[in-house]
């Protein structure tokens, strides 16, 4: 009978819960020091409820303090309430951006619902996002970001421009007719030409949840493709002076899991106590200098920068180690991890799925219609994603 919430947060480097004298060291670390931009901001519920701090356990930070960064993620727990549940952050101190004053006036606010889903027998779970802390895009060229949307039973996933009403003064501020989000890919395209240079924008993006076709969601029906949920994904947009050319930026390289794997950590893993082990290896050309890496995953991970395995001169390696912590990361999480180099370009993200104490039920499942076999926590009769007009939980109906 409880809500659990997990959120991700991003910072300038000194400026968040780790403080001034951020390091590498304190990552894995639950942090809360408060400045004062940042001390009375209050995760509230709908009836204005303290639910929590903004307080966390930091998962990242860049090893420069060019153009530096920190984040971090927690979870707290919420009574069951009821549904829709509004939870909101509000006065964010959002930086000083290209065309807009540094404030205070900043939102986060998400819509939760908690009902029973016909089609799943289950409470409806919301989307959700890795967050980079920021991205770095070229000057006088095209870019495309993609959101790293995902649902974790299996709901279709869309994207959209969050509201005033969502998101306050940190509403998306790139110049009109710039900017393009495709809302079925979750993709964001960019055309800087005419934006100023080493200027910063925002992003503020809602992520909702649907299923294409009726399903009674508690005692009333849903209509179909409207939205069950949704998320908020805000980020920061930097445009750098660099040469209008995509091969220079940072890319990820073999043996780097390709993007979106699903990887699986039982019960008997953790009564081992073995870690979740995944390693990025990322390379660049050398016009561009030296390489860090952006990471947004679960609280309580660790990572350490190594030597290449095949001994690549052009090539660092990030190897990430998580011992999942029960009860409350019993479920599936998200790592993504963008590269950034010198010039603070940034890579694609290269994303993994962890599912925890779960089995791969996609060993044991054919889907028909042409639907496709992803393994969905706790549920294994929901493992097919049906292609439109399909359903049933083999995609036969």
């Amino acid at each position: 009978n409880k809500l659990r919430l997990t959120y991700r947060l991003a910072w300038e480097k000194g400026t968040g819960p780790c403080g001034p004298g951020c390091n590498i060291f304190d990552v894995g670390k639950e942090v809360s020091y408060f400045s004062t931009e940042i001390a009375s901001l209050k995760w509230v519920d709908g009836n204005g409820t303290i639910l929590h701090d903004v307080s966390y356990v930091l998962t990242s930070v860049s090893r420069s303090d060019m153009n530096g960064w920190e984040q971090g993620e927690a979870i707290f727990m919420a009574g069951l309430p009821s549904t829709p549940m509004f939870v909101r952050l509000t006065h964010i101190p959002w930086i000083m951006s290209s065309n807009t004053l540094a404030n205070d006036n900043g939102m986060l606010e998400t819509v939760i619902r908690t009902d029973l889903i016909s089609d799943k027998g289950t409470s409806n779970q919301s989307p959700y996002s890795s967050l980079p802390s920021f991205l770095g895009i070229a000057h006088n060229c095209t870019s495309v970001i993609e959101i790293p949307a995902e649902d974790p039973d299996g709901d279709k996933v869309r994207c959209r421009w969050a509201e005033p009403s969502e998101c306050g003064s940190g509403r998306t501020n790139l110049p009109i007719n710039s900017v393009w989000l495709d809302p079925g890919t979750c993709k964001v395209t960019v055309n800087t030409a005419g934006y100023d240079v080493n200027s910063t924008y925002r992003l503020a993006v809602m992520l909702e949840d649907y299923v294409p076709y009726k399903v009674n969601v508690g005692s009333k029906q849903h209509r179909t493709g409207t939205a069950l949920s949704k998320t908020p994904w805000q980020m920061t947009l930097r445009i750098i002076r660099v040469a209008c050319d995509n091969t220079l930026r940072p890319y990820f390289v073999f043996p780097t899991l390709k993007d979106n794997a699903r990887v699986f950590y039982s019960k008997d893993m953790y009564r081992a106590r073995t870690p979740v082990h995944i390693s990025y290896y990322l390379t660049t050309l050398k016009i561009n200098g030296s390489l860090d890496f952006m990471i947004s995953g679960p609280s309580f991970m660790k990572y350490v920068y190594e030597s290449d395995d095949l001994n690549r001169t052009d090539v660092m390696k990030l190897s990430v180690y998580w011992t999942p912590k029960p009860p409350d990361q019993i479920a599936d999480f998200q790592f993504c991890v963008w590269g950034v180099d010198t010039m603070g370009i940034t890579s694609k993200a290269k994303c993994v799925i962890d599912i925890i104490f779960e089995y791969d039920y996609c060993n044991q499942t054919q889907c028909e219609n042409n639907g496709t076999c992803r393994n969905i926590f706790d549920n294994p009769l929901e493992s097919c994603v049906c292609d439109t007009g399909y359903v049933g939980t083999n995609c036969s109906q």
